[in-house]
């Protein structure tokens, strides 16, 4: 089979050891330029609380400069530019549970890809940084948000699989495993980071993971099938 991972949340533990420090450069960041608080350490306990609830750090962002009724273009762009386009991580970066070890042994058998929404270079940077071995994946995509239904097609098609024969797996149920349901692909949500929050169109995913080593079972049930 073929199984196409999302990267931030799935493999990579992005809610836990990346986006608290990035969020806290951000908050940083905006002060500089003038954003005023009256407690870094309560702005701050609100910008993660907000983040957590939020499908992407964007969108967080937007919701803590309403709450704070701030000019939002001015913090925003020196906001998004900490967050999404520095490639600086000099905290340690972990993967979610299992997943060095279960990526290892699902590559022996089926094909690997990553579907992720980013930019190369930082994504890439990422998954170097938390030891994660890119060489058994078939295929890395790193893609605009919100296009990933086209680039799991091309994926079938250059791979040579049948949606029938993949499997997708992603923490944000809208963006990363609707658009392959709809290509008739299995569908694995995992519960991690943002993952935990999702809510609208649980019902519509075929199963639900808290940890990478579960898919072990699932992939053995569709075997079967």
């Amino acid at each position: 089979m073929l199984i196409i991972f999302d990267l931030d949340d799935t493999l990579i533990d992005t809610s836990g050891s990346i986006i608290p420090y990035k969020l806290y450069r951000a908050l940083q960041s905006m002060i500089k330029e003038g954003f005023i608080v009256s407690s870094f350490e309560e702005a701050f306990e609100i910008l993660k609380r907000v983040d957590s609830y939020s499908d992407s750090s964007l969108q967080g962002l937007k919701e803590f400069l309403e709450i704070h009724d701030a000019v939002q273009d001015k913090f925003l762009q020196v906001a998004f530019k900490e967050i999404y386009h520095n490639q600086a991580f000099e905290q340690e970066i972990l993967v979610t549970k299992n997943a060095q070890e279960t990526l290892f042994e699902l590559s022996k058998k089926h094909s690997l890809a990553i579907v992720s929404a980013g930019i190369l270079d930082v994504q890439i940077e990422k998954m170097k940084k938390a030891g994660v071995d890119t060489s058994i994946f078939s295929r890395i995509v790193v893609c605009k948000e919100g296009s990933k239904r086209e680039h799991y097609e091309r994926l079938l098609e250059d791979l040579k699989y049948l949606p029938r024969e993949v499997i997708v797996c992603g923490d944000r149920i809208k963006k990363d495993l609707l658009p392959a349901k709809t290509l008739g692909c299995t569908t694995v949500h995992m519960k991690w980071g943002r993952g935990l929050y999702q809510k609208r169109g649980v019902q519509e995913v075929d199963f639900s993971i808290t940890s990478l080593d579960q898919l072990k079972p699932i992939l053995l049930q569709l075997e079967k099938l």
